[in-house]
């Protein structure tokens, strides 16, 4: 027996410190209701806890980010829903001018209110806005130019001295006015004389407008393009042909000028082709020595509207993008800010017009549902994805109450059994008192 160290009460003691840290530990769990409250706790879990956190945090303010978007393209498609209902009635209005049962008096209000609807289309889009941009007129107006082409078009290829002639077309009703040129491309005959043709070009005149459009002919097997503007570039592929009516059909199908210029084949020769200036009622204003036709392409400074594009950050990380392409509208982009239904012929062109435009207006809408479902969708994968990843966070951060509450009380216990077995400890020693008697 021994009276300098009491090992029994040491061992005891050391127990219960022990027993009193994890205690204390416990408590501060139970008290936060995290498991990991410091590194020390759980050094990988905390590692890997923080990574999540990064990602829910970013998940949840993505989530509001889509949400905000879509918010935009209801916008976007509200207001393009209503310049619709503006176009349908222009279109009624069109079809009511083409009626010559109407009087000019009657063609006079007519025209009136369809000044109006198009006024209407600017003021709609002008004024729809979220956050104080104007969602529909995002894009950039820029001059494209559209260099010359080096020469001219080859010797075979002729067009007349006097470019510019007056009067009756035989296809349209006797009396009525236009101009119009020929350029004969009979005399290509071989795949050599169509090669003769590529990079060189010719441009017409709009005899009632300032308007130009410069054909081009190109050989690289792709589908006709339009570089679109004031003064457009039509490239008409030659890929393959080998006769001029071959050139001839290709460029009547492949420019749509949408305007008052127009091309055929002549009828009696499919090398020929006639280009003129069909607008009742107005007189040419190309004097005859210039005429309506040059052979060359002339250097253009063509308007060209960019699309406005939004990124919308979609996801929790870097470049986790979708490009919103919204439309940049005005009634001339439609084509409907110069309607006129002064009479028939000039009424169902503009017709025309206003069903290209409800078809354009309609394509860009179907692209706007298609973004807010592509939004929608993005935006329950990251609802999801935030909660499966907070779920995994949880698992690994929080604490479980009820495993620690057994553990805390089990500790409690052994707390107090030590506490219990130190004071037995200490009064072992007084048996040594027992010796010394």
């Amino acid at each position: 027996m021994v009276i300098q160290h009491n090992m029994q009460s040491e061992n005891g003691n050391g127990i219960f410190k022990r027993v009193n840290r994890d205690k204390r530990r416990g408590t501060e769990r139970l008290s936060t209701g995290y498991r990991i409250n410091r590194a020390a706790d759980d050094a990988a879990g905390l590692a890997i806890s923080e990574k999540l956190r990064t990602q829910i945090r970013g998940l949840s303010k993505a989530g509001d980010n889509i949400q905000n978007g879509i918010s935009l393209l209801q916008t976007a498609d509200g207001a393009m829903g209503e310049i619709s209902n503006v176009i349908h009635r222009m279109r009624e209005l069109c079809v009511q001018g083409a009626n010559d049962t109407n009087a000019e008096a009657d063609r006079d209000a007519i025209q009136q209110e369809l000044n109006q609807m198009s006024q209407c289309i600017d003021d709609i889009l002008e004024h729809t806005e979220f956050n104080t941009m104007k969602i529909l007129k995002l894009g950039d107006a820029y001059i494209d130019y559209i260099e010359t082409v080096v020469g001219k078009l080859p010797p075979n290829v002729k067009m007349p001295d006097n470019l510019l002639q007056i009067g009756p077309l035989p296809s349209f009703p006797a009396g009525i006015s236009y101009a119009s040129a020929v350029v004969d491309f009979s005399a290509i005959t071989s795949a050599a004389d169509v090669q003769a043709l590529v990079d060189t070009g010719f441009y017409t005149t709009c005899c009632t407008c300032d308007n130009k459009y410069n054909i081009r002919f190109v050989d690289n097997g792709s589908e006709p393009s339009k570089n679109v503007g004031r003064n457009p570039v039509f490239d008409v592929n030659i890929h393959g042909m080998t006769n001029g009516a071959d050139v001839v059909k290709a460029i009547v199908q492949s420019v749509k000028t949408n305007h008052f210029t127009r091309f055929m084949a002549d009828p009696a020769d499919g090398g020929k082709l006639i280009v003129y200036d069909y607008r009742p009622g107005q007189t040419p204003n190309e004097p005859l020595d210039r005429g309506i036709l040059k052979p060359e392409l002339i250097r253009t400074e063509t308007v060209i509207t960019d699309p406005g594009n939004m990124q919308i950050q979609v996801g929790p990380n870097a470049r986790q993008l979708v490009s919103l392409n919204l439309p940049t509208f005005s009634s001339a982009i439609l084509g409907v800010d110069m309607l006129n239904v002064n009479n028939n012929m000039v009424a169902n062109h503009s017709l025309e017009m206003v069903d290209e435009a409800l078809s354009m207006l309609s394509l860009e809408r179907a692209n706007i549902g298609a973004l807010q479902n592509r939004l929608e969708h993005a935006y329950e994968y990251a609802m999801s994805a935030e909660e499966n990843q907070q779920a995994a966070e949880s698992r690994i951060r929080d604490t479980d109450m009820a495993d620690e509450m057994v553990a805390f009380s089990a500790k409690d216990i052994i707390a107090q059994v030590a506490q219990s077995m130190i004071a037995q400890s200490n009064s072992r020693p007084e048996a040594i008192l027992t010796l010394l008697r």
